[in-house]
């Protein structure tokens, strides 16, 4: 999970992780919000619009290795420390490009596999290209979660910057 002591900017928030047993807490780094676990034995994690990763070793709940880029160009918001990204078990990507931003922006959805090109989930998707795929579904797509197999998306629609609904 990440932690900021101050709650205006996330970019300088602590990334760190709870023993549940003894419920004691450790910082794997500082300078990232909206971490994930993957079963790569990577935490990627969001600072500004750029996704990183770092080497992690979930035994010795510690970093095994300094942090990388895998991409830039993401859809986040470094004020309340959300990133637009999600994964499926299998390594499937899924993300919104965009800048880091508080304020409304415009996104196109991209699908991609384990090694960057574009996947196929579901049959509304076609080697990543989602024109269509949501049905005439209109307002902001956000906060895209793929199934942990990867088959099924679930997406936050927002109409003018209100309330969402659940696809």
């Amino acid at each position: 999970f990440a932690s900021d002591d101050e709650g205006l900017d996330w970019t300088n928030a602590r990334i760190e992780v709870v023993e549940l047993a003894s419920g004691e807490r450790h910082e794997v780094l500082r300078g990232g919000y909206y971490p994930r676990y993957v079963s790569s034995g990577h935490i990627l994690y969001a600072n500004g619009d750029s996704l990183f990763a770092v080497p992690f070793d979930l035994g010795r709940l510690e970093t095994t290795g300094p942090p990388f880029r895998v991409l830039s160009g993401l859809a986040s918001n470094s004020a309340v420390g959300t990133a637009q990204f999600s994964l499926a078990d299998d390594g499937t990507m899924l993300y919104l490009p965009g800048l880091d931003s508080n304020s409304t922006f415009r996104m196109r959805l991209i699908v991609n596999d384990r090694e960057g090109a574009p996947a196929t989930v579901g049959s509304d998707f076609s080697g990543g290209d989602v024109s269509g795929a949501f049905g005439g579904v209109g307002g902001l797509i956000l906060q895209p979660s793929l199934s942990p197999d990867g088959r099924l998306l679930a997406y936050v629609v927002s109409q003018s910057g209100g309330d969402g609904d659940v696809w």
